[in-house]
């Protein structure tokens, strides 16, 4: 009898390691973005949180683990080499869509490609006189030369400053280093409210850059099962709602604060876009109309 009692037992307590390691088995390994991106990352946590819960009756529950910092190319490689990631975020390239999987829902909504300046006070008289590209490149603009989009401002300006240390990028603007910084819509006012420079460096008010640009979950394009799993998540928030408020949440108040009629839009090329992305699902992409974007 004891020995029966035993082995009911010790059957007892593997059937429920078992259980605990079915549930907690499924861990994603995410890139620990930069904390300086905070806003931008959390959201993409967040939404990356709520495809895993929606979808947790039909695959199993998943929890969420940091990796190390990487820069997108080499996220790009790492990830195309089943190293250290599962899934990231980032904006989409023709090489990253070419070696990855790509969720094709800009989970930014495109919003990385909607971009007002930063210049120095005594220069907005100058900037107000723009109504052209060609007449912006009168201007030399500033870039983070690591930035996905460099390539954006180099392809259609005659002249970018490039720099690699983010926290010296106001201080080169108000040395004069180059004329302006282009900063997406919910990236320039909390970045100018942190700066140093705040008293020298102010928003213009006058312009709007376009060009094509966002933020899209990749995967290995072995891991056919998230691919699939996060693929289902969007449609389930898409469908009820959720996107749209969680986007919102998220974004709503830092691209409010920046007043958007009477400016002039003018549209960059994107040499690195694959633009057969904008076609997937078009309701997705902000457009400015009526001096708003919707």
């Amino acid at each position: 009898m004891r020995s029966v009692l035993c082995k009911l037992m010790t059957g007892l307590v593997i059937g429920a390691c078992l259980t605990m390691q079915s549930v907690f088995a499924c861990e994603l390994r995410i890139p620990d973005w930069d904390v300086r991106y905070s806003i931008r990352n959390d959201y993409a946590i967040n939404l990356l949180q709520e495809l895993l819960k929606r979808t947790e009756t039909q695959f199993e529950p998943c929890t969420i683990v940091k990796g190390p910092y990487a820069p997108p190319i080499r996220l790009t490689q790492q990830l195309a080499e089943n190293q250290n990631y599962d899934v990231a975020w980032m904006p989409v390239t023709l090489d990253n869509s070419a070696r990855l999987k790509m969720l094709p829902y800009p989970i930014d909504k495109g919003s990385l490609g909607w971009r007002v300046l930063l210049i120095r006070k005594a220069d907005q008289s100058h900037f107000a006189k723009v109504k052209t590209l060609d007449d912006l490149r009168q201007y030399r603009a500033g870039f983070h030369e690591l930035w996905s989009d460099y390539n954006v401002y180099q392809h259609n300006l005659d002249e970018v400053i490039g720099f690699r240390d983010y926290q010296s990028m106001f201080t080169m603007l108000h040395h004069q280093r180059y004329d302006y910084v282009s900063r997406a819509l919910h990236e320039a006012i909390p970045e100018l409210t942190r700066s140093h420079e705040q008293n020298e460096v102010q928003l213009e008010q006058s312009l709007l850059l376009h060009y094509p640009n966002g933020d899209f979950f990749f995967v290995n394009k072995s891991n056919t099962r998230l691919a699939e799993r996060l693929e289902k998540g969007f449609q389930l928030i898409i469908e009820d709602g959720t996107f749209d408020r969680m986007f919102n949440g998220f974004y709503g108040s830092a691209m409010s604060s920046i007043k958007l009629s009477g400016r002039r839009v003018i549209n960059l090329e994107n040499p690195q876009f694959p633009l057969d992305i904008l076609n997937q699902h078009p309701e997705l992409w902000l457009h400015y109309e009526e001096n708003r974007l919707q």
